[in-house]
């Protein structure tokens, strides 16, 4: 499991690159995140804290501070409430990927909190993250984790991959890599996952 604090900087991170980007998404951006440290985050955690890391002049549009109520009910686990302002700014920016991460991952956070039915809109809210930014890293690794939680093993697997396409060298990712390979009985990934995690 990976710790709480890198839970808070992979949403950091998905919210910098929503406020700072228009409705589009570049690699470039997306590399230079995953190349300042920030890691991949586990789904399981408490309260996230994150509101007064917004940046006030970065709430330009009405898209962008609705996302950042939801941020705020995100942070105090209303997540009925954040999936609603969630769904209200994707709206009026429907190509943002970032936005469909954050629905993605709020109905992530409902399922695992008992909502068991909304898995399926997590996993829609992912791919649609995936569908307008192939190099959204975070969507592609919380994919892949809940294809874990469901044992989907070879999905998984290929979800960790494309994660790790831009995520160099994480350990908890490639841990992740790992797990996801052998059980879906591909040793030969497995073995270079560990031994990345190794290195």
């Amino acid at each position: 499991m990976v710790s709480n604090i890198w839970m808070r900087w992979w949403i950091l991170t998905s919210l910098i690159l929503l406020l700072s980007a228009c409705t589009s998404t570049s690699t470039q951006r997306q590399m230079d995140a995953a190349a300042s440290g920030y890691k991949p985050l586990p789904i399981h955690q408490s309260a996230l804290r994150l509101a007064a890391e917004i940046p006030a002049d970065k709430l330009t549009t009405a898209s962008r501070q609705i996302a950042a109520e939801g941020i705020r009910a995100l942070d105090i686990r209303q997540y009925s409430k954040a999936s609603d302002l969630f769904n209200l700014a994707l709206k009026t920016d429907i190509n943002n990927s970032y936005l469909h991460f954050l629905n993605g991952l709020t109905y992530h956070l409902r399922g695992l909190d008992g909502e068991a039915t909304l898995f399926a809109l997590a996993q829609q809210g992912y791919e649609r993250a995936i569908q307008f930014d192939g190099s959204n890293a975070i969507a592609h690794y919380y994919l892949g984790s809940l294809y874990l939680d469901r044992r989907d093993y070879a999905a998984a697997k290929g979800e960790f991959m494309e994660a790790a396409l831009y995520i160099k060298d994480d350990p908890d990712l490639l841990y992740d890599l790992a797990t996801a390979s052998y059980y879906a009985r591909d040793p030969r990934t497995a073995y270079a996952a560990m031994n990345g995690l190794l290195a």
